[in-house]
């Protein structure tokens, strides 16, 4: 987990957009494993303006294939990566269809997901999605101001995607006002249709947590599942 963490912070910096704790050291022995970062000094209020902008400079960093040289996880939940040049393909096999199987071997069934599967495409059109940069998780308990300026991203899940998902992540759990979107849109418009794949994304963290926490989670998914199925 911990070398999946950093291997994501490495990956973020490269987009000289937010402020990224860096590195200092990670190893294990025979009973612990440990991942020791830069102290950064956190809890200005977010300034969303510069937030949105940077987002968007973070996502014009791409890659030729979705995906990530390495997995990592998403919260305490594996997240399987691979490398695949179709994004549908990719989020459908590694993403949906990853926590499905998952949630199976625990007892959980997400009823209806395989016909959302084979729904999918007709969610993207001819849209051609460029592999983005992505943190992964992005929520507000991820992102913070910076005492003396700037703005610092943490506890990533990172791999390259459609830049829909960050975006879908953030109105997922609230935190972020409309000056964020509307720097965001400035600097990199989204494409048409966002609103209905938005559902798509969210599926994804509403079925890890699920996973994670059971409980209203389950119910929630297969809500989220209908709705879908009924929109497209």
């Amino acid at each position: 987990m911990y070398s999946g963490e950093a291997e994501g912070l490495l990956e973020l910096s490269k987009a000289d957009a937010f402020r990224i704790p860096k590195v200092v050291d990670r190893g294990k022995d025979d009973e612990h494993a440990w991942l020791l970062l830069e102290w950064l000094d956190l809890g200005t209020p977010l300034e969303m303006e510069e937030a949105g902008r940077l987002l968007a400079q973070q996502h014009r960093v791409v890659s030729d294939n979705h995906g990530f040289r390495s997995d990592n996880h998403i919260g305490a939940t594996p997240q399987k990566n691979g490398q695949d040049q179709d994004w549908v393909t990719f989020f459908g096999l590694h993403r949906l269809k990853a926590l499905s199987d998952l949630g199976y071997s625990k007892g959980l069934k997400f009823s209806q997901l395989n016909l959302l599967l084979e729904k999918m495409p007709t969610f993207f059109g001819n849209r051609t999605v460029e592999p983005s940069l992505l943190h992964g998780d992005l929520w507000s308990g991820n992102i913070s101001g910076l005492n003396g300026g700037g703005v610092a991203v943490y506890d990533p899940a990172v791999h390259y995607g459609d830049r829909e998902c960050d975006l879908a992540m953030t109105e997922l759990f609230g935190g972020f006002s409309s000056f964020f979107y509307d720097a965001y849109n400035e600097a990199y418009p989204v494409d048409d249709g966002y609103e209905l794949r938005k559902g798509l994304y969210q599926l994804y963290h509403i079925m890890n947590h699920a996973l994670l926490f059971g409980g209203s989670y389950v119910s929630q998914s297969g809500r989220l599942i209908d709705r879908l199925l009924k929109m497209n």
